[in-house]
C-alpha cells in the first residue's frame, strides 16, 4: 500500500493560493491524507499526513488479516459440515441385511451370509469362485476374512459358502 493508491478518493488539486499570483494551486495533492501539494504542505501537515497514512495502513492490514482468518475458519467449518453430511448419507445408504441375510464385506467385496450365527469383523469364511478369485487363487472356493459389517453395494451379491472354524488356540 503506497501513497499513490488513491482508489478511495479521486485525485484532488491543492487549491491553496500560490505565492506569486495568489491563484488556487492546481498541483495534485501528495496523498489522500495530505491537505496540500509538496510545495504548500507544512512540516506539521506532512507529519500528520504520515501518521494518518500509517494508521490507515495498519487498519487496512488488520482488516485484511481478520478477513483471512474468518474465511479460513468458515472454510474449516464448511469442510467439517460436508464430512458430517457425507457420513450421515453414507450411514443412510449402508445396508446390513437383505431378505434376512447378513451383509458383510470381505476384502472390499460384498457378500451375503445366511448362517445360524452372525459374522463379526475378522471371521474367516469360504467364498465361491468368481472370475477374479480364479485368477488370484485358482479354480474353486477360496478363503477370505470379513473386513466390514454391512455394505453400500446395491448389485447382485454372492453368498458365503461357510464359516471357517477358528484354529485351536496354542496351549
Amino acid at each position: 500500500m503506497t501513497d499513490d493508491d488513491d482508489y478511495l478518493a479521486p485525485p484532488q488539486a491543492c487549491a491553496r493560493p500560490t505565492r506569486t499570483t495568489g491563484e488556487p494551486c492546481k498541483a495534485r495533492r501528495v496523498s489522500r491524507f495530505a491537505p496540500a501539494c509538496h510545495t504548500h504542505l507544512t512540516e506539521r501537515e506532512a507529519e500528520s499526513a504520515e501518521v494518518a497514512r500509517h494508521a490507515y495502513t495498519l487498519g487496512w492490514n488488520s482488516g485484511r488479516e481478520s478477513g483471512a482468518r474468518f474465511a479460513a475458519e468458515h472454510t474449516q467449518q464448511l469442510t467439517q459440515r460436508v464430512k458430517e453430511l457425507e457420513a450421515q448419507l453414507d450411514a443412510e445408504r449402508h445396508l446390513y441385511e437383505l431378505e434376512g441375510d447378513q451383509l458383510v464385506e470381505v476384502d472390499g467385496y460384498a457378500y451375503r451370509w445366511s448362517g445360524p450365527d452372525r459374522l463379526a469383523v475378522g471371521d474367516r469364511v469360504v467364498l465361491p469362485q468368481n472370475w477374479i478369485s480364479k485368477l488370484k487363487h485358482g479354480p474353486g472356493p477360496f478363503a477370505g476374512q470379513v473386513t466390514m459389517l454391512g455394505t453400500k453395494y446395491r448389485g447382485d451379491i454372492a453368498r458365503i459358502l461357510r464359516r471357517e472354524k477358528p484354529a485351536p488356540a496354542d496351549r
